[in-house]
């Protein structure tokens, strides 16, 4: 149905969280975004230049170090759909979605959460939970589909120090449609 899924936004996310580098702790950020505005969490950093051999289109990434080596992120992906699948209610699309972005990683596909809204329009969660480098880390997928485009939002923690369900909520709840 779709081109593809945008589970490499999964993957590009916890390859961040090994990313060396310094904090900032200046307040919330307002990020414009390509169709939306949204908050990130206090003290998080543009960090777009991790993304730049991504071979997807990354509109915004934002990363926290957590401590020296490990940073929480987001990354917030958007990927124009054919017209026959834009015209479908998101609920139609999270499956396909949900299911690819877990076979990307390499993980059982978990259940869809409770249904929720971004901005207004219906939006589908779910949380992969996995090891990689020794390290247990939370990934939370957050899809909506507006005006034929889908965008993927994905915050990774790590579960020692797991805030993700708060810090998707920040940027969430921050969102508004241009």
């Amino acid at each position: 149905m779709l081109r593809r899924t945008l589970a490499p936004a999964l993957l590009l996310s916890v390859l961040a969280l090994t990313a060396c580098g310094g904090s900032d702790d200046a307040g919330p950020t307002t990020i414009d975004g390509t169709g939306y505005r949204t908050t990130t969490p206090s003290g998080w950093t543009d960090a777009r230049k991790l993304a730049a051999k991504a071979t997807f289109d990354v509109d915004r990434f934002y990363a926290k170090v957590v401590d020296k080596q490990i940073r929480d992120n987001v990354i917030i992906t958007r990927e124009t759909v054919p017209a026959s699948v834009g015209d479908q209610p998101i609920e139609r699309l999270e499956p396909e979605v949900r299911a690819g972005s877990a076979k990307t990683v390499g993980v059982p596909t978990p259940p869809a959460e409770a249904p929720t809204t971004l901005d207004g329009e219906p939006a589908r969660t779910w949380t992969f939970r996995r090891e990689q480098d020794g390290k247990r880390i939370v990934q939370r997928q957050l899809i909506a589909l507006h005006r034929g485009v889908l965008y993927t939002v994905t915050l990774s923690s790590l579960a020692s120090a797991d805030k993700g369900d708060g810090l998707l909520r920040t940027v969430a709840e921050g969102w508004d449609w241009d």
